[in-house]
């Protein structure tokens, strides 16, 4: 047998081990924030495998926290440095409201790469109802893989999983520094085929919640529901700079452009698909479909004018989108009992649909064409907005933003707007747009910021170095060594041990967020052998 027949043996039953974790991994909902199941199928599963894990119970509402366990190292190489793997527990759930809580049902399924024109062995959703949960379930099923693969030679190796990573990094910031035991770790949520992710943009999260006031009366005469559907959807940290747009951000800018010519109150915001089947999102996914119901003075051929031109003028902005597949429309819609006040609703579409201040979605500002992502960005999470279910003439306004920065190393950790520095001044405007409309104050809770700073490679990086050459000698494939705007973890990591060399790994995952989030199975090889390569050769370093 040649080397090469014994690595892609190694490979192959890696591979096989981590789907097999996969497929029992989806049995389980684990949405941020909802991750109760995920965890304690994770702590039986470790035991389970021969191992002890350890954990810390920080979110005491559902009883879960961050989990680790440590391997021992082959015989042999006792004395070798110890290696981190980490990972996330949670998921974005992109799908039906009613299917929040029920595990995802993953299809083995063969398609053509509509970027290769190619035949490739993937795994999606059945019927593409609900995102994958690969980001990253793949990445936590190779951990365990590894810790019960008998064929690898390793040092000590230590697994870490956290808890709540796509809304804030809640484990990340909570885990404490002790947990980081060794200066080289390799983060499992990468999802770009061989990408190796050595830095990443900052962050800065918004919350914005307001009551405002619902009424019955002077009520506009006209009744109208706009519809969007079709967007391609995404992920907020990475598709966003392939220029594709927000369902929900689209709709508030007609709106907004049509503000001069009319008026209008809002009903309710929803973001059912095209089969009127209301879906569930998160700040950090692109929405692609959104439904804005409302009342105005404006007829339906003037609102339709208006869609006609705001679209015209997003055409080149958001570049990624196919247009063609786009549909945007109105159609007469009952009325309700009590609708947001003219003065209200003008306020929500102004923050909501400006195109020059408030949020903004998709490619704004500091174009930087040679990156893989652009300079400045942001994103709209999904409205919370029905005067349906308004109680004493008040209704809960509430919207998240991500916004998304490059100065890398410029942004610090920071909670809370009042604590905000001149770094994270850049995108001070989006404070400012809020409370020019709405008014602001930190006691009253009515904003909440918080700053994730950047992190970057460092010069001398043997684990880097490592992996690259996996890649290259094991594998034949070139890496792409990028900087992305995910894989935020690693900035509060670096807040507890500063000196910690770290780098993201991963297969191909495409459509992250979102229903049509696809696994693509062959990438998975390059990855396991620059992976393996990297873990017996860590004595190198």
């Amino acid at each position: 047998m040649t080397n090469n027949d014994n690595i892609q043996l190694k490979v192959d039953v890696l591979k096989k081990q981590a789907l097999k974790e996969f497929e029992e991994w989806c049995k389980y909902p684990h949405p941020t924030f909802h991750c109760g199941p995920i965890f304690k199928h994770l702590i039986n599963r470790i035991k389970a495998i021969g191992f002890q894990p350890q954990n810390d119970l920080y979110n005491k509402d559902e009883n879960y926290g961050n989990v680790w366990f440590d391997i021992p190292a082959t015989p042999g190489c006792e004395n070798w440095k110890k290696l981190l793997f980490q990972g996330h527990m949670d998921m974005v759930y992109a799908g039906p409201k009613d299917g929040f809580d029920k595990p995802i049902t993953p299809v083995y399924d063969e398609i053509i790469d509509s970027k290769t024109n190619t035949k490739q062995k993937v795994i999606h959703s059945k019927d593409y109802l609900t995102s994958l949960g690969a980001d990253d379930g793949i990445g936590i099923a190779t951990m365990l893989a590894i810790a019960q693969d008998k064929n690898i030679k390793h040092g000590p190796i230590r697994f870490i999983i956290t808890g709540d990573e796509e809304n804030g990094s809640a484990g990340a910031e909570f885990i404490k520094p002790e947990v980081f035991d060794s200066d080289y770790l390799i983060n499992v949520d990468g999802e770009l085929d061989c990408g190796l992710a050595i830095a990443c943009y900052g962050t800065c999260n918004y919350t914005f919640r307001k009551e405002l006031s619902v009424t019955n009366k002077d009520l506009l005469p006209n009744c109208f529901r706009m519809d969007a559907h079709g967007f391609h959807g995404g992920h907020s940290g990475e598709d966003v700079g392939f220029r594709f747009a927000n369902a929900e951000r689209i709709c508030w800018q007609i709106l907004n452009d049509l503000l001069p010519n009319g008026q209008f109150q809002i009903i309710k915001v929803d973001h059912c698909n095209e089969k009127g089947i209301d879906q569930q999102y998160q700040s950090n996914a692109i929405i692609p479909n959104a439904g804005i119901t409302f009342l105005t003075n404006l007829t339906q051929e003037q609102i339709n004018d208006g869609i006609i031109k705001t679209i015209e003028s997003m055409k080149n902005k958001y570049r990624g989108e196919n247009w063609n597949n786009i549909k945007i429309a109105t159609a007469s819609a009952d009325k309700a009992s009590y609708v947001l006040s003219a003065d209200d609703s003008k306020k929500v579409i102004t923050l909501l649909g400006s195109e020059t201040k408030g949020l903004v979605c998709g490619l704004v500002n500091c174009l930087d064409e040679t990156k893989h992502v652009p300079g400045a960005s942001g994103n709209i999470g999904p409205t919370n907005l029905d005067t349906t279910k308004q109680s004493n003439g008040v209704v809960v306004f509430d919207t998240k933003g991500v916004d998304r920065s490059y100065l890398a190393s410029d942004i610090l950790v920071c909670d809370g707007a009042e604590k905000a520095t001149d770094k994270t001044n850049i995108k001070r405007s989006f404070i400012d747009t809020w409370e020019s409309i709405f008014g602001y104050s930190s006691q009253q809770n009515l904003c909440r910021v918080t700053a994730i700073r950047a992190w970057e490679d460092h010069q001398v990086n043997p684990l880097r170095d490592l992996l690259v050459k996996g890649y290259r000698d094991v594998a034949k494939k070139e890496p792409k060594l990028v900087s992305l705007y995910g894989v935020l973890e690693q900035a509060y990591f670096l807040s507890k041990k500063p000196d910690m060399l770290m780098i993201t790994i991963g297969p191909r995952i495409e459509s992250c967020h979102t229903n049509k989030e696809t696994l693509y199975l062959d990438t998975m090889d390059a990855e396991y052998k620059a992976l393996i390569y990297t873990i017996e050769n860590f004595d190198k370093v």
